[in-house]
């Protein structure tokens, strides 16, 4: 069947402007001849001829040009006097070259032989133009619409597949909490581990729409701070600096944690050394981790070719995903820089919350 579509619509829109040309000059002849007592066919043969083709190559080009210019109105919002006026305008020039050409006196001579087509053509036109909008109109309502329902789908899939991602996450919790309540009171590093770990499980569990306030933010990255402070011990030298006198302010979750999860991966050194740095003044961000690189001699040649770009935090598929998380929650309202020496290397992040 949809094989069968595409050539009857286009078979559809080859015959509209020959129907529309044909209307046109019944309307016409009818109008101007009959209450004259006038014969058309009485004119010379060069006169119809000319007239007939004028009107039929003339029904084409206004089609077209119509069917143009309804998108470029829409598009643009067009005042209605300017939109009418020029759907109007353009074939009453159009009849009035096919005339000119036509008839064997000037027009001017024949002013009022030339009211009845031209008002005819103009009422033409109009319901032509509205015809065409009111399609193309229905055309863009039937596409969002489209869209809409395919947005719906897929917010469900999503929902769905979230659901089913939950599952084995909610069940680690859960253990979690009871491997928590196990642990002999004494080992406090493994109950505080267990307490961390929880914590930023619970935050990937419950806080997945929209935003978070602040403070929920900076506990989830004082958990996986804390839990790397654990992990790595005495190699890792880190300091955290937080001037966040109102809490209030609300963020989209984990456009933190990726900047401090790649200090770590990518520190060297002995020790390594990070530092995180957050001032929220007046609902702006500013974040800034600096992490030491390895004193090897290989990262050394590496560093010195390579752009910031190209290494260390900026080229990791995280960072990677938290541009464009930014370009799409934040636009316009970000600035993420990266910067690098030989032995350091720096991401800041400007956010206007």
């Amino acid at each position: 069947m949809k094989s069968m579509s595409f050539p009857i619509v286009s078979i559809s829109m080859k015959l509209t402007p020959l129907l529309f040309a044909a209307i046109l000059f019944l309307f016409i002849r009818l109008a101007n001849d009959i209450p004259m007592g006038a014969v058309y066919f009485s004119h010379t043969w060069q006169f119809i001829v000319i007239e007939l083709v004028g009107i039929i190559i003339g029904s084409y080009v206004g089609y077209n040009l119509a069917g143009k210019w309804v998108r470029f109105s829409v598009a643009h919002k067009l005042n209605p006097l300017a939109e009418y006026g020029a759907a109007i305008i353009f074939p009453v020039i159009l009849a009035l070259i096919i005339m000119g050409t036509s008839h064997d006196k000037p027009l001017t001579s024949e002013l009022a032989a030339l009211v009845i087509p031209l008002v005819i053509t103009s009422l033409m036109s109009i319901w032509l133009y509205l015809t065409l909008k009111n399609n193309y109109l229905y055309k863009l309502y039937s596409e969002s619409k489209l869209r809409e329902q395919e947005a719906l789908t897929a917010e469900k899939e999503a929902k769905l597949r979230l659901l089913h991602s939950q599952f084995h996450p909610h069940f680690l919790f859960n253990m979690l909490n009871t491997i928590y309540f196990t642990i002999d009171e004494n080992n406090e590093k493994a109950r505080t581990t267990v307490e961390h770990l929880s914590n930023l499980l619970r935050y990937q569990l419950y806080n997945t729409d929209g935003t978070v306030l602040i403070e929920r933010e900076l506990s989830a990255l004082e958990s996986y701070i804390e839990m790397c402070r654990i992990r790595f011990g005495e190699i890792i030298d880190i300091t955290t600096t937080v001037e966040c006198p109102d809490t209030d302010f609300e963020i989209y979750p984990y456009l933190l944690l990726p900047l401090v999860e790649n200090a770590f991966k990518h520190s060297g050194g002995s020790p390594h050394i990070i530092n995180v740095k957050l001032i929220i003044d007046n609902a702006l961000l500013l974040f800034t981790v600096t992490n030491s690189l390895p004193t090897t001699p290989v990262w050394q040649d590496r560093i010195k070719k390579e752009s910031p770009q190209d290494i260390n935090q900026d080229s990791g598929l995280g960072l990677q995903n938290l541009r464009r998380r930014l370009e799409l929650l934040y636009p316009d309202k970000y600035n993420l820089t990266i910067s690098k020496t030989e032995s350091t290397f720096t991401a800041h992040l400007k956010l206007q919350l």
